[in-house]
């Protein structure tokens, strides 16, 4: 409200018949506060009250880009709560569904790919826990690992991606289980 009746007036003259009712009923409102409560800046402050709602989420005389929200945290609109809420609950389906597949990945045999060269082809193992909790070599496999039992080794000098005790080369883990990266293991289907 100050900072309006300065811009808009000058010693106490309005410049114009619009400013001068819009400041006499912000000082009418302003003396009708209670007691020692003071006229904070606000969504429902007195000036809020006299000009009307901030529009488009911007916040009025407080310059270029300055919203609402930045401010006074102001609640988001209702579409803006349908749209964030489909997103979250987009967002929670493709998880949901990416969990599905892994799960699925459970005792199917797989190829290792390199995580360098994501091309090659490390070794071929079957899926035996998606269970970041689950243990591989004392140290839990954590989130989007997967324990496997190598089978077969393809590239057989490679070293492994997390080596433990004696286990240092996919060939040193023939027969044992190790942690790979969910990202780089590809489900082996009939014929490959």
């Amino acid at each position: 409200m100050e900072l309006f009746v300065a811009c808009f007036s000058k010693d106490g003259i309005a410049k114009n018949v619009e400013a001068a009712n819009a400041i006499e009923q912000m000082l009418d409102l302003n003396f009708q506060l209670p007691e020692g409560s003071l006229d904070e800046p606000g969504p429902n402050d007195v000036f809020s009250k006299v000009m009307g709602k901030d529009k488009h989420g911007s916040a009025r005389m407080y310059g270029l880009g300055v919203r609402g929200s930045d401010i006074w945290g102001v609640l988001p609109s209702r579409s803006a709560c349908y749209r964030e809420n489909m997103l979250w609950k987009r967002a929670y389906k493709d998880v949901r569904n990416e969990v599905a597949e892994l799960k699925a990945m459970v005792g199917d045999v797989v190829h290792l790919k390199s995580i360098i060269n994501s091309m090659e082809i490390m070794a071929r193992g079957r899926v035996k826990s998606l269970d970041p909790d689950e243990l591989a070599g004392g140290e839990e496999i954590g989130p989007n690992w997967c324990e496997v039992h190598v089978l077969v080794a393809i590239r057989r000098r490679e070293h492994l991606v997390r080596p433990y005790g004696l286990f240092i080369t996919i060939e040193d883990a023939i027969g044992a289980t190790i942690a790979w990266p969910c990202p780089f293991t590809v489900v082996v289907h009939d014929g490959d």
